[in-house]
């Protein structure tokens, strides 16, 4: 034995002394020699000529021989399937390309030098490629240190491919020597947790896009999240996705499911929310909603949105039409506080409403308060579950007793019951406005008013004489308390007076007695029953409340009983509103002010001119005239007129 024959023994790990060992015990020997090997470089692929270690590349390629035969039905074969899933728990790989066995190691001095893969641009491209894979199964691009070598941080464009697939340029030592097969470690799976749970509470939903520059890491994450989850589903033995981690992801309104663009989801979530609302009765999802944590993380962003909104941060993705449709279904932009002190706040609501309207029929849609109208839906229907013995009820016996003390009502009677209701809500407003319960037979506001109110004087004489009646003693009290008139014959005359004292005034200030809606509603509308009283009056119909005294009296006010010269006078009093702005009544023939008004000035003198010749029909009457000089208003007569004055003359 010479010098150099030992040293070349020695180089290719020849062992002088042989020990008594099993061959389980080499096996193991050698296995820890390939976690080792794993822990370093990052991957079991050992190559065949491996300085530091000649017999690891024999041992391993061993095994890939007897898995083979294995495969193939050998059953002498020399590996065990506890050895099999030991190797599969490093990431060995039972098949590789002859030309990575083969390859030699770049540098055989460089202790750290990855043997497999040089640093040519090509090999480069197929780790990149292995890197993107990786991030695809496990969300995230902290692979081992031995990979990161290959960076060569002098190239751009390796940089750019790196930061698009989420590269995390600094990791914890921790996380440096951790095993790529164990790569979603539990450290790091709570720390894109948490990045998680940060963007949900600033966008109040956990669907990050594909593409998130901000934290591309994040974004690989929970698209790894989704794919473990279906795995987990279909029975996989991975060990990626665990119940506890489903269910910390569901706490946080985690969806399994993309949804689609962020319109989509925007309406989605309304739509999740109209539900609630139809079901609670009001729009306060709780910040814990363990039903729908989506929802509950949805409504918490559309408060913060909307306060960037009204705060003109463009970053806001608030607009105009979405504040409409929350607004629609009683969304309350700031929190009132405890699920208690909501409904106590929506009860001294409905006691304002019963102080005002003189009941608790809240209708179905109220837009003035439609969070109250849909409390009060919510209201009878956990009553109903309350009577039912269902346990999810928010109904109490303290709350029906309070409920109780205003009147409210359980049961909705009907279609007819709802109109009686809103018909008496139209009243208590006209009261407010007009100081009495007279409502006109033809009130342009409230079209149907005139004839309910009528109606309930009808019934109620019925219900005095015990006769059959569509009044009840409950609709005859609230009508009591907004200070219902139930017989008016005896002030009918004092209130016609009354009005016409009004149309006196109004005679006064305009110089006609044709009374525009626009300047006095009540005093238009009476005139307009007049007209009607009037016509039934000129028929012989008994039911006429008009006289021939009052007749005369209206008539000598001037008094148009035809409706077709409203427009005149209506354009009259434009005419004034024009000759005290210019002090004049000289209306240009193109008065883009109101056109209208010009068009009207010229036929005015057109009838004049038809008037002043004797025209059977000059369409213009000798009070229309009357009032038209009284203003000054300047004909700008025709030579024709002139000679035919000039002619009558002579």
């Amino acid at each position: 034995m010479t010098e150099n024959r030992i040293e070349r023994l020695n180089k290719i790990g020849f062992e002088w002394t042989v020990k008594c060992k099993s061959e389980e015990d080499q096996w193991d020997k050698r296995y820890e020699e390939l976690v080792s090997y794993v822990q370093k470089f990052g991957h079991a692929r050992v190559p065949k000529r491996y300085p530091q270690n000649i017999l690891l590349w024999s041992w391993v390629s061993a095994q890939r021989k007897y898995y083979e035969r294995k495969q193939n039905g050998d059953l002498s074969t020399r590996i065990t399937e506890t050895q099999i899933e030991l190797l599969n728990k490093v990431g060995f790989e039972w098949t590789v390309d002859d030309n990575t066995e083969d390859q030699s190691p770049v540098n055989d001095n460089t202790e750290d030098q990855s043997p497999v893969n040089g640093n040519t641009e090509d090999q480069w491209h197929k780790q990149y490629k292995d890197l993107a894979s990786y991030v695809q199964e496990f969300g995230h691009a902290q692979v081992p240190k031995a990979e990161r070598r290959f960076v060569n941080k002098d190239n751009e464009t390796q940089i750019e491919l790196l930061n698009k697939v989420g590269f995390e340029w600094s990791v914890d030592d921790n996380t440096e020597v951790q095993s790529p097969v164990n790569g979603n470690t539990e450290d790091q799976w709570h720390k894109q947790y948490k990045d998680l749970a940060s963007y949900v509470q600033e966008f109040g939903h956990a669907q990050v896009p594909r593409k998130y520059p901000l934290n591309q890491s994040l974004a690989n994450w929970v698209r790894a999240q989704r794919n473990s989850h279906r795995m987990f589903q279909n029975g996989d033995s991975s060990l990626r996705m665990t119940d506890k981690r489903i269910e910390l992801l569901d706490k946080i309104g985690f969806e399994w499911t993309v949804i689609g663009s962020t319109e989509d989801q925007w309406h989605k979530r309304y739509k999740d929310l109209e539900n609630y609302v139809q079901e609670f009765g009001h729009a306060q999802v709780p910040k814990k909603f363990h039903e729908n944590q989506s929802l509950a993380n949805w409504v918490r962003a559309q408060r913060n949105n909307h306060r960037m909104f009204q705060n003109g941060d463009s970053s806001s993705r608030m607009t105009d039409k979405r504040i409409e449709l929350l607004n629609k279904i009683g969304f309350e932009w700031t929190v009132i506080g405890s699920t208690e002190d909501q409904w106590h706040k929506r009860y001294k609501d409905l006691e304002n409403y019963v102080q005002e309207f003189g009941h608790a029929q809240v209708p179905k849609k109220f837009h003035e308060n439609q969070s109250l109208a849909n409390w009060v839906r919510a209201q009878r229907n956990n009553h109903r579950m309350f009577q039912n013995g269902d346990s999810s009820s928010r109904m109490t016996d303290k709350r029906i007793e309070l409920l109780n003390k205003i009147g409210f009502e359980w049961k909705v009677t009907g279609t007819s019951q709802n109109q009686w209701y809103r018909r008496l809500e139209e009243l208590v407003s006209y009261v407010k406005e007009f100081g009495n319960t007279r409502v006109p037979p033809y009130f342009p506001k409230y079209l149907s008013l005139g004839h309910w109110v009528y109606k309930q004087r009808v019934s109620y004489k019925r219900f005095q004489n015990s006769e059959l009646s569509l009044i009840t003693t409950k609709q005859i009290e609230l009508l009591n308390k907004v200070g219902f008139e139930w017989n008016i014959i005896c002030t009918l005359e004092s209130r016609w007076n009354t009005r016409y004292e009004e149309l006196l005034s109004y005679v006064q200030d305009f110089g006609h007695a044709q009374v525009s809606k626009s300047r006095n509603p009540p005093l238009a509308v009476w005139s307009q029953s007049q007209r009607v009283n009037y016509k039934k009056f000129q028929t012989g119909d008994f039911s006429s409340e008009i006289t021939e005294r009052k007749v005369g009296l209206l008539n000598l006010v001037g008094f148009e009983w035809k409706c077709s010269e409203y427009s005149w006078y209506r354009k009259y009093e434009d005419l004034l509103d024009f000759v005290i702005e210019f002090d004049h009544a000289h209306i240009p023939k193109i008065y883009p002010q109101n056109p209208q008004l010009a068009l009207w000035a010229s036929r005015q003198q057109k009838n004049y001119e038809k008037y002043e010749l004797a025209d059977p029909s000059p369409q213009i009457t000798e009070n229309q005239i009357g009032l038209l000089k009284k203003v000054g208003f300047e004909w700008d007569v025709s030579q024709d007129l002139v000679d035919f004055k000039i002619s009558k003359a002579l």
